[in-house]
C-alpha cells in the first residue's frame, strides 16, 4: 500500500460487515478538505452503519464504502455501536 491509497483494505471492510451485518461502527469526523497525509484534529464522531445489501461498491475502477452516517455522536453515551479499550498485559516471565 502506497501512501494515500487504500484500495487494498476494501476486500477486509467487506468481510468484517458481512460478518455483522446489523453492526453500526463509531468512526471519528475530521474537517472537510483534511490533508490525508498528516494528523488531522477530531471535530466530531459519527455513527457508521453499512449498507446491509452492499457495504462495499464498486464502479468501473472506483470502490467505495456504502452506508448511514448519523454525525454528532457522544462516544461515551453511544449505546448502538461497541466500543473497545485495548489493554496492555505484562508477561513477566517471558520477559515482556
Amino acid at each position: 500500500m502506497t501512501n494515500g491509497q487504500i484500495s487494498g483494505v476494501y476486500s477486509d471492510f467487506a468481510d468484517v460487515f458481512k460478518d455483522n451485518p446489523s453492526q453500526c461502527y463509531l468512526i471519528p469526523v475530521v474537517r472537510n478538505g483534511s490533508n490525508w497525509n498528516q494528523t488531522e484534529k477530531i471535530v466530531d464522531f459519527a455513527k457508521f452503519c453499512p449498507d446491509p445489501k452492499d457495504p462495499v461498491v464498486q464502479k468501473d475502477k472506483d470502490k467505495y464504502i456504502s452506508g448511514s452516517v448519523t454525525c454528532g455522536q457522544n462516544p461515551y453515551k453511544t449505546t448502538d455501536v461497541s466500543c473497545y479499550v485495548p489493554t496492555l498485559v505484562r508477561d513477566i516471565k517471558s520477559g515482556m
